[in-house]
Parts: C-alpha cells; sequence; structure tokens
C-alpha cells in the first residue's frame, strides 16, 4: 500500500470512527505489518471456472474504466470523497499510464465498489515474475453504506469472466495473513491458495521467503 493509499484509508477511517480510532488502528496495522506481514497469495485458473454460473444481478452494473477520460465528474467526485482529488488525479494517472483498468460497480449510477486490475505486470514489484497471460487485482473498496451485500463477489466474478474472454489464464491477489475479513472474502471464491511469503526490500532489492507454495490446485 503506498502512501496516497494510506491517507485514503486514514481520511476514510477519520469519518467514519474519529481521529483517535484512526490514529489507534494505524499502530495496529504498523504493527501487524511488521511483526505478522505474510502475505497469502491467492491464484484463480479462469479456464478451469464458470464464472458464469455466477450471474450478475440486475440492479449491478459494471463499468470497466482504462483512462482519466473515461470517468465523469460525478464518478471523480465519488471516488474523491475518500481523499484529496489532487492525491487521487495522481495516483490514477500513474495507474493507468502503466496499462491498469479501474473497475465500477454501480447501482442507480452510482458507484458501490471498485477495483484495480493489471495485465502482465503487476502494480509493484510481485513474488515472481508474471507471464502476458496473468492478471494482478487489488485494491477493493466498498462504500460503507453498501456493504454486507455481497457486490463484491458478484464483480469479482463478473471481472474474472470478462478477462478469461480476453485470454487471461491466471489471475491473482494478495492478503496478508492478519487480514481476516479479506481471507474469509477470498475463501468465497474460486480460488486456491498459490502460497504463502514475506517480500523484505533490502539496499534495493527484493528478497521474498516463502513459508508455503502450491503451484497447482
Amino acid at each position: 500500500m503506498n502512501i496516497s493509499l494510506y491517507a485514503k484509508w486514514t481520511l476514510a477511517h477519520v469519518r467514519e470512527k474519529g481521529f483517535f480510532s484512526a490514529i489507534g488502528r494505524i499502530f495496529e496495522v504498523a504493527w501487524q505489518r511488521v511483526f505478522q506481514g505474510e502475505s497469502v497469495i491467492s491464484c484463480f485458473e479462469l479456464n478451469h471456472i464458470d464464472f458464469e454460473a455466477v450471474p450478475l444481478p440486475p440492479h449491478i452494473t459494471v463499468e470497466r474504466i482504462r483512462s482519466m477520460a473515461d470517468i465523469s465528474p460525478d464518478d471523480m467526485a465519488r471516488l474523491a470523497s475518500v481523499t484529496s482529488e489532487e492525491v487521487l488525479r495522481r495516483e490514477m494517472e500513474d495507474r493507468f499510464e502503466r496499462g491498469s483498468d479501474l473497475w465500477f460497480a454501480k447501482i442507480d449510477g452510482t458507484i458501490v465498489t471498485y477495483r484495480w486490475s493489471l495485465r502482465k505486470t503487476p502494480p509493484e514489484h510481485f513474488f515472481f515474475p508474471f507471464s502476458d497471460n496473468d492478471v494482478y487485482m487489488w485494491e477493493l473498496w466498498t462504500y460503507k453504506e453498501y456493504r454486507g451485500r455481497n457486490i463484491p463477489y458478484y464483480m469479482d466474478h463478473y471481472i474474472l469472466n470478462e478477462l478469461k474472454k480476453e485470454g487471461v489464464e491466471r489471475a491473482f491477489w494478495t492478503i496478508y495473513r492478519w487480514n481476516k475479513p479479506s481471507l474469509r472474502y477470498c475463501a468465497k471464491m474460486p480460488a486456491y491458495e498459490f502460497g504463502r511469503a514475506i517480500k523484505l526490500h533490502i539496499f534495493g532489492r527484493d528478497l521474498v521467503l516463502w513459508s508455503r507454495m502450491h503451484n497447482q490446485r
């Protein structure tokens, strides 16, 4: 998670639970990252999964955004509601330049959930090299008033099915082992645990320590 995303999370937490709660949560997350920083890497073998078995409910629409020009002023204002628009634009422009896609799930034209995806190359140094037919998915966010409705579940099935149609063979996402809610969500999805690892950045180089690895279902 980069600095702008930390800022986004912090502002959202302050608005929902107050300043002191946010400060306490920052220290809690820092402790977790240092002492429980192992990541669980999940993999979807798209050619072996029938994503159409979980159709998108008719009241939900999904949009795929490929550039800043594709984002309406209303959608931009919605995204900026949890961070500053200046920080958000800078981050989004950088991601789009790398070839990332931004996915919206909407109800009645309002963004309720979003996530990012990137083919061929993860947005940062990953745990292993990617092929041209691999995709990394990250930063799933659902607005507070729409949580608990399984909207990310339906949206992710839709996204993975679209990627499958385009020839993507594997999709990955990573979750810190301490993040129990996200791990419970992942358990609902047709993914398997590819492995567990800790990544350290030392003297300008990445060091990956694997504690568990599976390359087959």
